[in-house]
């Protein structure tokens, strides 16, 4: 009996994936382990086979294993380099006559964490927003983010329209003030966003209570510092009246402030405002990568 404990499971699929192609089939090979399965397949198992990738590359014979299937390992030994448009209609062509010789490997890449294709819809006679088939796939996302505060206030017609976890920025923010034991604080950001009263909604009951500037000449301090100051490029604007809407809040019990817009970061940055905060958009890229199953720090 063989000893399978001496490879990886990745060497046992590739392996799988060569074994399972015939004697002159044509093969639709995707990045990652089907490249290397294919690349097996060409060399050792079934040398007729003849693999094909989306990048128009026609009957390849990789000398060495390609990392992509646009890699010039694979451009340097094809027969020919087809445009996308020519690749695609090969392939529709073999498929409508179903000689049985076409199968496919795809990657990981091209799948979401449902097993749903990556492929979002069939345009036929409409668009993308009303196809004429629509798939369960991502589109190639595994999720969806966005570090616009405001575009927050539309989350809920967002992740119910679609198939894939959206990740909500101000409640990861709201959970990471949680679990560092802040008990208020103080919210800059634009008119719109406070208006929209999504963070307002958003701590509503969690224990961490949200202060905003509670004058004009306050808000009207942010909304400078956000417009004449970081989008104007200004790197010397005057940041005296923003400072004091900043102490303003601390002096009314915020504990952190947090930088509700996404020039708020780079303002403390380069006017040196030196006040304990949470950067929203740091939380967001940090959840971010914890929900693609890595650690952080």
């Amino acid at each position: 009996m063989s000893d399978y404990t001496k490879y990886t499971k990745q060497e046992m699929q590739a392996y799988a994936i060569a074994k399972n192609i015939k004697e002159n089939q044509i093969v639709i090979v995707g990045t990652g382990l089907p490249l290397i399965g294919a690349s097996l397949a060409k060399r050792a198992v079934c040398p007729s086979c003849h693999p094909i990738v989306e990048s128009g590359l026609m009957d390849c014979d990789p000398v060495e294993v390609p990392r992509s299937v646009g890699d010039n390992r694979f451009m340097a030994h094809c027969a020919v380099q087809w445009p996308n448009i020519r690749f695609v209609g090969f392939e529709a062509n073999e498929w409508l006559h179903d000689e049985d010789r076409l199968v496919a490997f795809i990657g990981g890449a091209q799948i979401d964490p449902y097993g749903n294709v990556n492929s979002t819809c069939i345009f036929g006679k409409g668009d993308y927003l009303q196809p004429t088939t629509r798939f369960t796939g991502s589109g190639g996302a595994n999720g969806i983010a966005t570090y616009c505060n405001t575009a927050h206030n539309f989350y809920d017609a967002v992740a119910s329209s679609v198939s894939i976890p959206v990740l909500h920025m101000i409640a990861i923010t709201r959970d990471a003030l949680k679990s560092r034991g802040v008990k208020c604080a103080g919210l800059l950001a634009t008119d719109g966003t406070v208006q929209t009263g999504i963070y307002q909604r958003t701590f509503e009951g969690s224990g961490v209570e949200l202060i905003t500037p509670d004058n004009t000449e306050d808000q009207s301090a942010v909304m400078d510092i956000i417009y004449n100051g970081v989008k104007a490029g200004d790197l010397t604007h005057d940041a005296t009246a923003f400072r004091a809407a900043c102490e303003h809040l601390l002096a009314r019990g915020a504990e952190v402030l947090i930088l509700g817009c996404t020039e708020l970061p780079p303002a403390f940055d380069i006017y040196h405002l030196d006040y304990p905060n949470v950067d929203p958009t740091l939380e967001l890229a940090l959840a971010a990568v914890r929900a693609a199953g890595c650690e952080t720090k």
